[in-house]
């Protein structure tokens, strides 16, 4: 098992209070215009998408290729989703008016030729005019910024996602020492940006900080080696702006029909 299939396995028991993050149910809302059922969303983790569309009578199904995202979600909202991979649809062509890719799925790959398998998926299972809405994970402006002052984002555009995990389970005055520790940043630097953000972040960003804190403290009583959720994390995922994404789409020959901006994902809309 891959690392990373094997960090989304670790981190299911503790995804209720972490899920409202990146493709969020307020992004999703701002969506609802666009999607027609039925539709089927592909990473749907524990089902929050699901749900909050069935909320707008929206007939919707799922897929999640971790089994106990599909267990949870079960569990948890009563939903039935279909353990599957996502480049490998068990659905017949055409079966979907739209296919929504969370994030979490290409987002977090680096290879071009499964990003593309995943895509041309999507594209298969739905109608002639229906269209597909894939999601890329970003953050909010203002923590992009702290991200990058402190080398949490690389200048190659690469999210350092093990060590972000490792500092974000820490107190406020605890990531300032590790990032203090950095013979790469200014301890001055480290303290305005850290000072900065914890004073202008907007509530949900505080909250989602708070709710990742509480997570790994579940993790912390649960788990026999809670370090384990850091060791078999990836080291590194791709962070792509909007450019990034119409790059990616034209190297891919994918033809991209437009793309929204929020603050916590972005989202890219094809039109088959």
């Amino acid at each position: 098992m891959t690392n990373g299939a094997r960090h989304w396995e670790l981190w299911s028991p503790y995804w209720t209070d972490i899920e409202e993050n990146f493709l969020d149910s307020e992004s999703i809302g701002k969506l609802t215009s666009l999607i027609r059922d039925p539709a089927l969303v592909v990473g749907a983790g524990q089902g929050l998408l699901i749900e909050e569309l069935q909320k707008k009578n929206l007939h919707v199904d799922g897929i999640d290729s971790e089994p106990l995202m599909v267990k949870f979600a079960e569990k948890r909202r009563g939903l039935k989703l279909i353990q599957a991979d996502g480049a490998d649809l068990p659905f017949s062509d055409s079966r979907y008016k739209t296919c929504i890719v969370a994030t979490g799925v290409i987002d977090f790959l680096e290879d071009e030729s499964k990003i593309k398998s995943i895509l041309n998926e999507a594209l298969r299972v739905i109608v002639d005019g229906g269209q597909v809405l894939v999601a890329s994970y970003k953050f909010h402006p203002k923590v992009e910024k702290l991200m990058r002052t402190v080398g949490l984002i690389t200048d190659q555009d690469l999210w350092c996602y093990r060590r972000t995990l490792d500092i974000m389970r820490l107190k406020p005055l605890e990531q300032f020492t590790i990032i203090r520790n950095d013979p790469d940043i200014s301890t001055f630097g480290a303290s305005w940006a850290l000072l900065r953000t914890h004073m202008f972040l907007p509530k949900k960003e505080k909250r989602g900080a708070k709710n990742w804190g509480k997570a790994w403290e579940k993790a912390k009583q649960d788990l026999d080696d809670p370090e384990e959720l850091l060791r078999l994390s990836p080291e590194f995922v791709p962070y792509r702006n909007e450019d990034q994404m119409r790059n990616l789409f034209k190297k891919l020959d994918i033809t991209l029909t437009q793309i929204f901006v929020f603050n916590s994902c972005i989202v890219a809309q094809l039109t088959k």
